[in-house]
């Protein structure tokens, strides 16, 4: 939006509450959040290369690497409404956003590869298709952001507030998560593996189809996250709750469980467990003062207790069995 009685070198761009995504998708209640962190204030840097905006509300993708960099202040400012699309900054140009308010922003298809978002206010911004791989997110607000198809390789969003967050088919390649809050995010068909997601928050996140093979979920909370068709394979979710989780058609094979609420979990006939836990492989339990011995006899009597509460009483009988013979070897 531009601001009235601005002079021509002046940007003049202005972010009100009225004009974030918040408020169409959510109603009023997060229009009014945004509005109570962040004022709308009128851009008054210089305009930039005849576009009547500065090069950070300037529209179109024609912005060098330098140029940007050139243009940023030292330390935090207010950026509200950035305009990033499909711009290419490449690492090696060290480009921080570090602290900074970046309501509103698109980021959609740029390559922002190794770029510093570390405390800086993304909510509402559009992530959409970026190339983000080992990119900076600690304690950054993703609030209610678009992360769809996005490539999050390596990056850190440690401490990161995704609530609300969309990020259908996004790529967490060995992306560290630790302790952040995705409450009822939307990661549907995202790729996690390998991801640390220790001490996360996905209370109430849709996962469906995901995938989370070897992700180190310790600790984590899924309670009444749907993980329906996601792989979890080789994940260890130790100490995690599961507790109203929906797990139907998921492959747990080899999942790493001592310990983990499974209280009310849902499964099926097509949750996949496999017919031996991983623990009967291991010589040792890092973090745990007991033996693998003893995670395996403890991880198969819940399975037997969960299977037999959905009425898989087969199953049930074939996870006693197997409890029963550790014990006696």
């Amino acid at each position: 939006m531009l601001s009235e009685n601005v002079p021509e070198n002046r940007c003049g761009y202005v972010v009100h509450p009225e004009d974030a995504r918040a408020e169409s998708l959510y109603g009023d209640m997060e229009s009014e959040r945004w509005h109570e962190r962040n004022r709308a204030v009128c851009c008054w840097r210089n305009e930039w290369n005849g576009t009547g905006r500065c090069i950070w509300h300037a529209e179109g993708s024609e912005k060098s690497a330098v140029a940007l960099q050139n243009a940023r202040r030292d330390g935090p400012e207010r950026l509200d409404g950035i305009r990033l699309s499909g711009v290419r900054v490449p690492a090696s140009v060290g480009l921080s956003f570090a602290g900074c308010v970046l309501h509103g922003g698109d980021f959609s298809d740029a390559d922002l590869r190794g770029t510093n978002f570390a405390d800086a206010d993304l909510t509402d911004a559009d992530f959409r298709n970026a190339d983000l791989r080992k990119a900076r997110f600690e304690n950054a607000d993703l609030y209610h952001t678009d992360l769809g198809n996005a490539n999050f390789r390596h990056a850190n969003l440690d401490n990161a507030d995704l609530s609300h967050a969309a990020a259908e088919n996004a790529r967490f390649l060995r992306a560290t998560l630790e302790r952040a809050d995705l409450f009822r995010s939307d990661f549907e068909r995202a790729d996690l593996r390998t991801a640390s997601l220790v001490d996360v928050e996905l209370h109430n996140a849709a996962l469906g189809g995901a995938t989370l093979r070897r992700a180190d979920l310790r600790r984590a909370n899924l309670y009444d996250a749907d993980l329906r068709e996601a792989d979890l394979r080789d994940a260890n979710l130790e100490d995690g709750s599961l507790d109203k989780t929906d797990l139907r058609n998921v492959d747990l094979r080899n999942a790493r469980l001592y310990r983990a609420d499974l209280s009310e979990a849902r499964i099926d006939s097509d949750t996949e467990f496999g017919t031996t836990v991983a623990y009967e492989e291991r010589t040792d339990l890092d973090g745990w003062d007991v033996s693998p011995t003893d995670a395996a006899v403890w991880t198969y009597l819940r399975l037997r207790n969960l299977h037999e509460a959905h009425g898989l009483t087969v199953r049930g009988r074939q996870y006693q069995t197997k409890a029963d013979q550790i014990r006696h070897e």
